[in-house]
């Protein structure tokens, strides 16, 4: 009782280069869901695609990385973490340049397909990275430096892909993940140690479930996408894509009940801590990153906005979480918890409230004004 207390564990340096790589690879990711948004039109154009088409440019890499980023807690097990993020990283570079030289719709789809499998990959690995090579007391920093990244990809990606839009070329939004990719694979390289794959779980592998929540989750991303376009269930297409996301969601359910280990174990979701968390994140995710899809969507083509403007106006929403999140590792010290995240919530609420009205004849400083109110809310959660 009386011997003196032993002072907390410090992360070295390499810690927080391995944190670094992973907000990194994070950031990179989460920027090219939303780099195009603002440039699609003007892609569109050069690669001879319709505005329905075009589409795809964007969908297709959500649907890639929606499929992936549940199975690389399995994928960490199978190849060790840093081999995981190695190859991911070099994938993903290598696939934003062929996306730059794109010059057909076909082409570009196989770039984001690409890019949406591997970037998927760098998200949720990132808060691996700190879960383990930071002591707990330190994690909150580290949370802090994902989150910043994860909220301001989408938000800074707009404004980034209008500026390279109107003064370089379109192309170069893919261009920039080059000098990106190989900072990260350095970082990667000295920071990640690495450890032995462990190929034999292949053989136990619950190969139902995989096959199953790659059909339930692309079929669905792509209903939910094209459903109103194609008049929900009275197109065809639409209707043997809800039949293909039930049948793999089924697929799913028995691998759960079957399988030995589950690629995903939903029954964590039956903790209600737990389940909370993953239905707040989802919401927060469907507010944040629809905005910052909706809102360029809506200035290029009706607001009559060029590629930078749109970009500069969702960027506002930036703003505040810029000053806000050096101030999260105290709030999560300081404030209960549960105060901070529904204090977010309702402010995220009324941020997406505010935007309900919007209308050609919607003036710049309205938007602003609401953007900015998106902006202050996800910095709480």
């Amino acid at each position: 009782m009386n011997a003196p207390l032993e002072a907390p564990q410090r992360a070295d340096a390499s810690a927080w280069l391995a944190v670094a790589a992973g907000t990194l690879g994070a950031l990179m990711a989460t920027l090219d869901i939303s780099i195009v948004n603002s440039s699609l039109p003007t892609i569109q154009g050069e690669i001879g695609a319709s505005g329905t088409e075009g589409t795809w440019i964007a969908t297709a890499y959500l649907v890639a990385e929606i499929v992936v980023i549940p199975l690389s807690g399995w994928l960490v097990k199978l190849l060790g973490l840093r081999t995981l993020l190695l190859l991911a990283a070099t994938l993903f570079t290598s696939f934003s340049v062929l996306c730059g030289f794109a010059d057909s719709l076909p082409m570009m789809i196989i770039g984001r397909v690409g890019q949406g499998f591997t970037g998927g990959a760098l998200i949720p690995t990132a808060m691996t990275i700190i879960a383990t090579r930071l002591p707990r007391w330190q994690q909150p920093v580290g949370n802090s430096m994902f989150g910043a990244t994860v909220i301001l990809g989408p938000v800074l990606g707009p404004v980034l892909g209008g500026w390279l839009t109107e003064n370089v070329s379109w192309h170069y939004a893919f261009f920039i993940n080059l000098p990106v990719g190989v900072a990260l694979i350095t970082l990667l390289l000295v920071a990640m140690p690495y450890v032995k794959p462990k190929l034999e779980l292949l053989r136990e592998a619950d190969w139902l479930g995989i096959l199953g929540m790659a059909l339930g989750l692309g079929g669905l991303t792509v209903v939910l996408e094209e459903g109103e376009r194609e008049q929900w269930l009275a197109s065809p297409e639409i209707r043997w894509l809800a039949l293909t996301s039930l049948v793999g969601f089924i697929f799913m359910a028995i691998g759960q009940v079957r399988a030995r280990h589950p690629v995903i174990q939903l029954r964590l979701l039956r903790d209600r801590q737990f389940g909370a968390v993953v239905v707040m994140a989802m919401v927060v995710g469907v507010a944040l990153y629809g905005t910052a899809y909706v809102i360029p969507q809506f200035l290029s083509g009706i607001a009559d906005y060029n590629s930078l403007q749109s970009g500069l106006i969702v960027l506002l929403s930036g703003v505040p979480m810029i000053l806000m999140m050096p101030f999260t590792p105290l709030l999560m010290r300081r404030v209960d918890i549960r105060l901070a995240v529904g204090s977010g919530l309702l402010m995220l609420a009324l941020s997406a409230f505010l935007e309900t009205d919007l209308s050609p004849l919607s003036s710049g400083i309205s938007l602003s004004v609401r953007n900015c109110c998106v902006g202050w809310a996800p910095c709480w959660p």
